[in-house]
């Protein structure tokens, strides 16, 4: 509906819009003086009847409404890591989302439902037994440096060459620790790890 310009003030029924979405926010009642014309971001065509879940946006240049998704607020989850995303801009789900979340941390999506991913699970705990038995041998390797370093110049003592003989061994036994059947967070905390001399 278009607006006539008029030499008498007028009160008209205006459709308000959302300046950066152009969507309908309320109806209201506007007093427009004479040789003035529409307030910004309104307009005097009704908009159609608005289910829930979805906005009414209007489109000047046609003078037509159209409605389109409303998910802003909802939280969705990538299918590809579960990562959640929060919605704030009108329009469709995102490509690659659904709005499950995925039960717990291991879980891949199979198109239709989250299941456990049981690969992932066992990767994510052995490179987590990886990283704690690199972090005991970096420790070992600091405690023993300054003894191999003697005993390579001859100056080592009886008691620090024992000493560096324990931590040698207990290196050892920590690089020959097997992970390949650490599968879960039981598996994990099943590692008999060596004690530290």
């Amino acid at each position: 509906m278009t607006f006539e310009m008029s030499d008498k003030a007028q009160t008209l029924k205006i459709y308000n819009l959302r300046p950066d979405t152009q969507e309908f926010i309320g109806r209201s009642d506007c007093y427009i003086p004479a040789h003035t014309g529409l307030p910004a971001n309104c307009t005097l065509t009704p908009p159609p009847e608005i289910p829930a879940g979805s906005a009414a946006v209007y489109h000047a240049e046609q003078d037509k409404w159209s409605l389109v998704a409303d998910h802003r607020g909802q939280t969705v989850y990538s299918i590809i890591d579960g990562s959640p995303q929060l919605i704030t801009s009108l329009g469709d789900l995102p490509d690659g989302t659904v709005s499950t979340a995925p039960a717990e941390r291991y879980m891949k999506w199979d198109g239709s439902a989250w299941v456990h991913d049981a690969d992932a699970e066992k990767a994510a705990f052995q490179d987590k037994a990886s990283a704690q038995r690199q972090s005991l041998l970096t420790a070992a390797n600091v405690v023993t440096s300054d003894w191999r370093t003697e005993l390579q110049l001859g100056v080592i003592t009886d008691e620090d060459k024992a000493g560096l003989i324990k931590w040698m061994a207990y290196i050892k036994a920590l690089k020959a620790l097997d992970f390949s059947l650490v599968n879960d967070e039981g598996g994990y905390n099943a590692i008999a790890w060596p004690d530290k001399p």
